[in-house]
């Protein structure tokens, strides 16, 4: 995998420290169906990963159905095996929602926040943090 970043020096000091490698086991669950959320769950497939789409509503290619600040969604969607959540909200105030339920429902997840982005997504995943750059 390669991460690609951008930002000013201090930004990238921090994603240094945030930056997580992701395992190969466990499924791929992106929450939220939105533009971003629906082309990471194409791009995940073209790449042939096991991915899990929630959204509350029934489009092609979402598998759970849910509001993920349901706590019984995240159950339905397998969080508590995923190797990966990504969370694709709306806004920060439901993405930071989200993170918490995620949080009490698979507690072994490390989370990344994705403020140095400005953006509206937060990934977890299972390992400790570590940078690999090329």
């Amino acid at each position: 995998m390669i991460l690609v970043g951008a930002g000013s020096p201090d930004s990238i000091k921090r994603l240094s420290e945030i930056a997580h490698p992701i395992t190969e086991e466990g499924r791929i669950v992106v929450a939220g169906f939105s533009d971003v959320g629906s082309k990471l769950v194409e791009m995940l497939t073209d790449a042939e990963e096991d991915v899990c789409a929630i959204d509350q509503s029934q489009q092609p290619a979402v598998e759970v159905v849910g509001d993920v600040l349901d706590t019984g969604v995240p159950g339905r969607a397998g969080v508590a095996t995923a190797r990966v959540i990504i969370l694709s909200c709306e806004n920060d105030s439901a993405t930071l929602l989200a993170a918490s339920v995620v949080r009490d429902y698979a507690p072994m997840c490390q989370s990344s926040p994705a403020r140095p982005w400005k953006t509206m997504s937060g990934v977890f995943n299972r390992r400790e943090p570590t940078l690999h750059s090329r």
